[in-house]
């Protein structure tokens, strides 16, 4: 609540995948928390792919002191690259909670 709701004057939303629901949840990766900084390779700085290895690497590591979070994250590239930022669509169905901060103003 601290870091992802404003110290509990936002709102959390929890996600989940029913069945039969095409969603972008499937793509979530784990993210791996570490006490070293992530490394970055040759083999990772080449091929076509090579954008979304490094994007990965970067995105998807954290210190370990988060690990309690056991945190997934969807890792894409923007459809509309003049954006800063981009929601992704959701199903209703997949929407499981909302949760309301504590110190939240009417």
């Amino acid at each position: 609540w601290v870091h992802y709701a404003d110290e509990h004057r936002g709102v959390a939303i929890e996600f989940c995948i029913p069945n039969g629901v095409d969603s972008v949840l499937k793509v979530a990766e784990p993210v791996r928390y570490s006490d070293d900084l992530p490394r970055l390779g040759v083999a990772d700085l080449s091929g076509n792919d090579a954008p979304l290895k490094v994007m990965k690497v970067l995105t998807l590591t954290k210190s370990a002191h988060w690990s309690y979070e056991q945190e997934r994250r969807v890792v894409t590239f923007a459809r509309d690259s003049s954006k800063k930022w981009e929601a992704l669509p959701f199903n209703k169905l997949e929407l499981s909670a909302v949760y309301l901060g504590l110190r939240m103003t009417e």
